[in-house]
């Protein structure tokens, strides 16, 4: 099955970013409240926030998952400094372990921001892993 082994990539380009607002828009119907970003929060997180987000930038620090046939399943990407926030295809829940892992490897490895702030340096796994969040223990 096609599904059964998304991958990890970068995202790489503005194409990548509209294929992840077209995963939350497919999912808002399926998922509860708080499981993935409304369209409103992600698009104001990208195009309206006091500090926009660079095409740079975003490549630097979102990561995609998808399968071999091309179906985006999960993303990771920061949502504030200390923060990562997975969305993702509520059939995917498996990906959740490999996707913070990614998060922590490439924001420790990259630690300069999108925007401004710091960068995580020590991650935990707060109760809330059903919204998807993960927090870092230095916020």
């Amino acid at each position: 099955m096609a599904d059964a082994a998304p991958e990890a990539r970068p995202l790489r380009d503005e194409r990548d970013w509209w294929r992840v607002r077209a995963l939350l828009v497919a999912t808002h119907a399926t998922v509860r409240p708080g499981w993935n970003w409304d369209i409103r929060r992600s698009d104001g997180w990208r195009f309206h926030a006091e500090e926009p987000v660079s095409q740079e930038g975003l490549a630097r620090v979102v990561g995609l998952w998808e399968t071999r046939d091309g179906r985006l399943r999960g993303v990771a990407h920061p949502e504030s400094p200390g923060e990562a926030y997975l969305q993702l295809d509520p059939d995917f829940r498996h990906l959740e372990p490999a996707m913070v892992a990614w998060a922590k490897s490439t924001w420790q490895r990259r630690p300069e921001p999108i925007t401004s702030g710091r960068s995580p340096s020590t991650w935990t796994m707060p109760t809330s892993l059903a919204a998807g969040r993960w927090r870092s223990a230095a916020t």
